[in-house]
């Protein structure tokens, strides 16, 4: 945009390519329940699965673009946010903004904005930014789907600029965008849930930057501050999806989907990560494969890059599932009938089991308890203390960390 007062003068003749797909209107949801049927008023919660979650090499999930030809035909079909007064101010200062097609009129402000179906666009004195999911566009059922290529991209920003014409009359043209935010995801259905990650992710930290590590829960991990020109993430796609879609009112159930997030945040950032000169249709042209080495890269140089020590994490999930299971096996014993005083007990001896098999051995408690009981009681026993040793044995298996970080690094580091 030459300027703000003259945005219009800069349109050019649209030269882009049709869509390759129309987006669906209607599909069947990809998140699939098997509820499981218990006589109880507190149902387990059922298993989930996401089809076609894994997606081999890298996929755009959030690509936002500033355009600079442009026409508004009719401001008044846009937001207009003005600046405020300020303290000593008699009125508040408005600095030019666009002009209005329509009238002629210089329009003063902050910003003007829309958000439609699956985009936003804002309007200010660099340009129009069009802020827009490639997948949700094309995918709107499909929320955690990744595309890599390079034309349903380009097919989904045409998308956009038919509704953007379409909810606001204005024009655009994507030949002189420059990129301005590019998220490049990878996702994978890990051999544990996400939570059980936890110290793997307090060790982690973005090389050359300040310790800016954030955590919501168990399931969200990001690395840098989001006014920074990059940052990366760790969530729970499965958690992230029920929540916002209100699937469970009650209690999410643990997951394994675990998305890896490259968020570059600034055009600077974005030119010299990238290597190129941060146009639209540059970045496009780059491809799938672009896409992988710029991902691969910045793990290996920001995040893999330490030598860490061992570290040996308690599994509290594990003793909270313990509890969660004897609950739901006296319920379905007992008709969904049962009070649960006796578990804390049953737990403590689950737990306590440790000291007889690690530390006083159980051949000889059996050999002290053998004078005060039956052989027959000995055996009997013997065979549950051996039952309860196998449930603590799962229950105090140490998680080593640093197998922690191999697994994600495994899972997300692609390239050798």
């Amino acid at each position: 945009m030459k300027s703000a007062q003259n945005n219009n003068s800069t349109f050019r003749t649209l030269n882009v390519r049709p869509p390759l797909t129309d987006p669906p209107t209607t599909a069947p949801t990809d998140v699939t329940v098997s509820p499981t049927v218990t006589p109880t008023t507190t149902p387990t919660p059922p298993p989930f699965t996401l089809t076609g979650f894994e997606l081999h090499g890298s996929g755009i999930d959030k690509l936002n673009t500033v355009v600079r030809s442009f026409s508004v035909p009719d401001v008044r079909r846009l937001n207009v946010d003005v600046y405020g007064r300020r303290a000593g101010q008699d009125e508040a200062e408005q600095r030019p903004l666009l002009t209005d097609q329509l009238t002629g009129e210089l329009v003063e402000g902050r910003r003007a904005f829309y958000n439609g179906q699956d985009y936003s666009l804002n309007i200010d004195g660099r340009g129009m930014q069009v802020v827009c999911s490639p997948s949700k566009v094309l995918h709107p059922n499909r929320p955690y789907l990744l595309t890599n290529d390079p034309d349903e991209i380009y097919s989904a920003y045409d998308v956009v600029r038919q509704r953007i014409q379409s909810d606001t009359g204005i024009l655009l043209d994507y030949s002189d965008a420059n990129v301005c935010r590019l998220d490049i995801a990878r996702q994978q259905e890990m051999p544990r849930s996400v939570r059980d990650y936890a110290p793997a992710f307090q060790l982690l930290k973005l090389k050359g930057t300040r310790e800016q590590r954030r955590n919501y829960g168990d399931q969200t991990w990001n690395f840098n501050s989001s006014k920074s020109a990059h940052q990366f993430s760790f969530y729970d796609k499965l958690t992230e999806y029920l929540t916002t879609h209100a699937v469970f009112s009650n209690r999410i159930p643990d997951s394994n989907y675990l998305r890896a997030e490259l968020r570059l945040l600034k055009t600077d950032y974005i030119r010299k990560t990238t290597k190129t000169n941060g146009s639209f249709q540059e970045l496009l042209n780059g491809g799938t494969e672009m896409y992988s080495t710029i991902y691969d890269t910045y793990l290996r140089s920001k995040l893999f890059h330490g030598n860490y020590q061992t570290e040996l994490a308690f599994d509290v999930d594990r003793l909270e599932h313990l509890f969660y299971s004897l609950k739901q096996r006296h319920q379905r014993n007992t008709g969904g009938t049962a009070t649960y005083s006796h578990i804390v007990r049953q737990v403590a001896v689950v737990v306590g089991v440790r000291e007889i098999v690690d530390r006083i051995g159980l051949d000889v408690f059996l050999s002290v308890a053998s004078k005060y009981v039956s052989e027959r009681h000995i055996r009997r026993t013997r065979a549950y203390l051996l039952q309860q040793a196998q449930l603590s044995s799962e229950l105090f298996q140490p998680i080593d960390t640093v197998v922690l970080l191999t697994e994600l690094r495994t899972a997300f580091l692609k390239a050798a």
